[in-house]
């Protein structure tokens, strides 16, 4: 027979409790919360920046259009890993 390592804790729990490794509390939320205030307040700045752009030159550069596009797939990124992933990839090692 061998052992599951997977199911060994490295190190003790700081607060004395049994690891739980069958439904551990998660991160999850606080972490979609994060991410979900950046990718607002990034997007913002890209509009102002674009906004300036557009006033000042009258036109958009290529270095814009690289940002928006960074942006854009930023946003498909967290969306398909966070969203779909059910927030299983946040879980919090500790009780």
């Amino acid at each position: 027979m061998s052992t599951d390592i997977s199911k060994i804790p490295i190190l003790a729990n700081p607060k004395g409790f049994p690891p739980n490794f069958v439904n551990p509390p998660s991160l999850g939320p606080a972490l979609l919360g994060i991410i979900i205030t950046l990718m607002i307040v990034s997007f913002g700045v890209v509009i102002m920046r674009l906004a300036a752009n557009i006033k000042q030159h009258g036109k958009i550069g290529v270095d814009d259009c690289t940002i928006r596009t960074r942006v854009y797939c930023w946003i498909v990124l967290i969306e398909t890993r966070l969203l779909h992933s059910g927030l299983d990839a946040c879980i919090f090692l500790w009780n």
